[in-house]
């Protein structure tokens, strides 16, 4: 008996104890333990391809030891806070840019650079720590086969269940962001076509099928077809079809349908059937004709019949410009053109033809000449996919891009050369430097310049820019 109630109590006190760990965890971050990070060995190139690739590699490496845990594969979301230990563990959107910055590090090398072991190292605990994120909650599904893996489920990226919630991963609708789950399977794929590794396939086919039965908004009558943002809100049918969560979703739906199609021709004429209808979708609803840029939401109304309908964009939030939004839809025209190349040689010509001018319209929104530099708002994660976009019309042979491109590289050679602190750490405002924040808003989490979200943006950036001069 008294076996028994010792070992009762031996249980209460674990439970304790590992209750208190997830607290802590979630409040502070876990503590760094990171592997002693080798120096990186430089190009010694003097070329544009040499000087950013240098950059990234040191700015790759220096996120790897101020932030990153290779024992844990968790990150903190920010390295230096002004309350001792309080650094946090980032949401899922912040977190996904150490996976982001990785993937184009790896981009930007060849088989035989003397670093890539180190970064394939920090690339595969990068992904894995994806794994925080993952609820327990799976659906049946397209059947999908690829090799030996089955893919019959659908995955659900819970945007804190890597965050708040420590360890546990019970999902609650409201923490369910459409568009981080796209930005995840966007990472997927990148990661599967850099290694080959099916379980990335698997994963991004599985958060796409999730996507596509619970957030897409569809009524054909009424050519409205879109990705809600959230989960809780469209299931209180509360919710709005955003630029954020149907741009970069024709992007995925693509790639997947190129990967796919020799091997599950249905499921990806399927997806590309989808990608057509929410490009057209985002050109004819979230479109600003004055400028050429996209806005940045559309409010749902939903039906007595449950289906949903839109009206006009409306003065406000809904017509805030954001350079990613601008940047996923170059992207996805890039992709349409490539896919239809071989298939419509109409709509492939309609598609590199809107993308030229957005490309065009993007530069005279958002990008300001500052005497022999340029500047931009001071979001680099926004920013970033721009740039992207900018270089998926390189990739598909637009030359005239380069100037654009140019612009870039311009701006980031800037802040490195004059924003960049003891640490390794750049600002994100890559023009006015750290100075474009406040006291105030240095201190603020969700405002801070050296979150995770903004410095692991920042370095995929550089790593961008290398390989594009590759």
């Amino acid at each position: 008996m008294k076996k028994r109630k010792n070992r009762r109590l031996i249980i209460i006190v674990l439970t304790v104890v590992f209750l208190g760990l997830l607290a802590f965890e979630t409040l502070i971050g876990i503590p760094k333990a990171p592997f002693n990070n080798p120096s990186v060995q430089l190009s010694g190139r003097s070329d544009d391809y040499g000087r950013f690739y240098d950059i990234a590699v040191e700015y790759a490496a220096a996120i790897d030891r101020e932030y990153f845990n290779n024992l844990t594969n968790t990150s903190i979301d920010y390295p230096s806070p002004p309350l001792g230990l309080m650094r946090g563990r980032p949401t899922l959107w912040p977190y996904h840019t150490v996976p982001m910055m990785a993937n184009r590090v790896l981009m930007s090398m060849d088989g035989n650079d003397p670093n890539r072991a180190y970064f394939e190292r920090l690339h595969r605990n990068a992904m894995s720590g994806l794994k925080r994120y993952r609820t327990s909650r799976t659906h049946r599904s397209t059947s999908f086969r690829y090799g030996q893996k089955n893919v019959d489920y659908e995955t659900i990226m819970s945007s804190y269940t890597g965050g708040r919630k420590g360890l546990m991963t019970m999902i609650m609708p409201k923490d369910v962001y459409f568009d981080d789950d796209i930005w995840l399977a966007k990472e997927y794929i990148i990661a599967y076509n850099l290694t080959g590794d099916e379980d990335y396939l698997k994963e991004a086919v599985g958060i796409t099928n999730f996507v596509l039965e619970y957030g897409y908004a569809r009524n054909d009558a009424e050519g409205v077809h879109g990705i809600f943002w959230n989960y809780g809100k469209m299931m209180n049918k509360e919710g709005s079809i955003h630029s954020c969560s149907t741009a970069p979703f024709i992007i995925t739906l693509i790639e997947l349908a190129e990967i796919l199609e020799d091997t599950h021709s249905a499921l990806a004429q399927n997806y590309a059937d989808v990608a057509v209808r929410l490009y057209d979708f985002m050109r004819a609803k979230l479109r600003n004709p004055a400028n050429g840029v996209y806005w940045d939401h559309i409010n749902v109304i939903w039906n007595d019949d449950g289906s949903v309908s839109v009206g006009e964009t409306r003065p406000g939030n809904e017509r805030w410009e954001f350079t990613y939004n601008t940047g996923c839809m170059l992207s996805a025209g890039a992709v349409l053109y490539r896919y239809m190349s071989t298939r419509n040689s109409d709509a492939a010509l309609r598609y590199l033809t809107e993308a030229k001018q957005t490309m065009i319209d993007a530069d005279a929104r958002f990008i300001r000449t500052e005497g022999d530099t340029y500047s931009m708002d001071r979001h680099a994660w926004f920013n970033s996919l721009l740039l992207e976009g900018y270089i998926y019309l390189h990739n598909e042979g637009v030359t005239e891009v380069s100037v654009y491109i140019a612009k870039f590289a311009n701006m980031l050679g800037y802040a490195h050369d004059n924003h960049k602190t003891d640490k390794g750490l750049i600002s994100p405002s890559w023009f006015r430097g750290w100075d474009a924040w406040t006291d105030e808003q240095k201190a603020d989490r969700g405002e801070r310049p050296d979150r995770i979200l903004l410095q692991g943006a920042n370095a995929a950036c550089y790593a961008m820019l290398a390989a594009y001069y590759m």
